[in-house]
C-alpha cells in the first residue's frame, strides 16, 4: 500500500522522520530536519533566501551537491540513508 501526505510545518518546529522505505520530497524547510532512512529518494528545494547546513550520509547511491553555510541561523538538515538519492529539485 502507498500513502502520500503533505504537511504544514509551522516554524521553529523539528521534524524528525524514520522510517524503512520512501520518498520524501521537502520545500523550502524553515526548520530543523531529520532524515532517517534504509531505502529512500530525497528531494530538497532550498529556500534561496534562508541558509542551511547539510549533514548527508548515504552508503550507496547519489547525492546532489549542496552548499552548507557555517552561518550560526543556518538551518540543520540532516539525511542518513543505507541507499538510495538525495537531491536537490
Amino acid at each position: 500500500s502507498r500513502a502520500t501526505c503533505r504537511l504544514k510545518i509551522p516554524s521553529g518546529a523539528k521534524v524528525v522522520v524514520d522510517g524503512s522505505n520512501g520518498k520524501i520530497e521537502v520545500e523550502e524547510p524553515h526548520y530543523p530536519l531529520s532524515i532517517n532512512m534504509a531505502n529512500a529518494k530525497v528531494g530538497i528545494r532550498p529556500d534561496p533566501k534562508r541558509h542551511y547546513n547539510y549533514d548527508f550520509e548515504l552508503a550507496n547511491g547519489k547525492i546532489d551537491k549542496f552548499e552548507s553555510s557555517d552561518r550560526a541561523d543556518a538551518i540543520n538538515i540532516s539525511v542518513s540513508l543505507a541507499n538510495g538519492v538525495i537531491s536537490k529539485t
